[in-house]
C-alpha cells in the first residue's frame, strides 16, 4: 500500500470512524422512536376507552415487567458465575492468561448478585419475624 492509495481513499478512511460513532446513535434514536410510538398508541387507547366510558385494563397502565421473562435473579447470578469461570479457563487454556481477568470480573459480578440475594433474604426474614 502506498501513499497514493491512502490519498485516493481518504474519504473511506474517514468514514469508518464516523460510521462507528453514528451507528450507535442511530440505533438509540430508532429504539427511542419506537418506544415513543408505543407510548402514544397507549395514550390513544386510554383516551378512546375513557371517552366511551369503558374501564381501562390494569395491564394497559402497568405492563408486565421484563424481569419475569428473563428468569429468576438466582438463575442469573449462577449463570454469571459459570460464565466467569468458563471465560477464565478458556483464556488460560488459550495462553491468553492476561485476559483471564475478564472471566474473574464476570465471576465477581455473579458473586455480588448472590451476596445481594442472600442479604435481601436475611432482611426479609428479619422483617417477617418482627411481625410475628
Amino acid at each position: 500500500m502506498d501513499a497514493q492509495f491512502f490519498s485516493e481513499h481518504l474519504w473511506l478512511l474517514a468514514m469508518v470512524p464516523l460510521a462507528a460513532i453514528a451507528l450507535p446513535a442511530v440505533l438509540v434514536f430508532v429504539v427511542l422512536h419506537f418506544r415513543q410510538q408505543r407510548t402514544l398508541q397507549m395514550v390513544e387507547a386510554i383516551k378512546y376507552l375513557s371517552d366511551r366510558g369503558q374501564p381501562i385494563p390494569p395491564e394497559l397502565l402497568d405492563p408486565p415487567r421484563q424481569q419475569e421473562k428473563e428468569g429468576s435473579p438466582l438463575f442469573q447470578a449462577i449463570t454469571l458465575l459459570g460464565v466467569g469461570v468458563g471465560l477464565a479457563i478458556m483464556f488460560y487454556m488459550l495462553g491468553l492468561r492476561f485476559l483471564s481477568g475478564i472471566g474473574a470480573l464476570v465471576f465477581c459480578i455473579g458473586a455480588a448478585q448472590l451476596l445481594a440475594l442472600w442479604i435481601e433474604g436475611r432482611q426479609g426474614n428479619k422483617s417477617g419475624n418482627a411481625a410475628d
